[in-house]
């Protein structure tokens, strides 16, 4: 019960901020906060992949997050999914990388 309460917190503190932020650079052009992305663009431009771009990526990454938060408050947490979506989000430095490694952590190494 608590696991599944943390990580419906955190998925939703995720979920939220990545569907702000790819709503935001669809309409704006620019994402949440400062000018520049955050490191994870590093990860992009490495790829030669236009970071402004990635407005529906980061959507569909918010709508996921918020689903697992929705199926976690009513149903409990499928351990195996958050751990997959954690690990998919590892990329989003620092702010998803270091809530994802917590549902990460939640959903591999259960209390009790």
């Amino acid at each position: 019960m608590v696991a599944d309460t943390l990580i419906a917190t955190i998925a939703i503190l995720i979920g939220g901020y990545m569907l702000a932020d790819g709503v935001h650079v669809m309409l704006r052009g620019r994402y949440l906060g400062t000018v520049r992305p955050g490191p994870w663009r590093l990860v992009f431009e490495a790829l030669k992949i236009n970071v402004f771009r990635l407005g529906p990526l980061f959507v569909a990454y918010g709508l996921l997050w918020l689903g697992l938060a929705g199926f976690a408050i009513v149903v409990g947490t499928p351990k195996l999914v958050a751990a997959a979506l954690a690990l998919l989000t590892l990329w989003y430095l620092p702010f998803g990388t270091a809530l994802a490694l917590g549902v990460l952590t939640i959903s591999l190494f259960p209390s009790g």
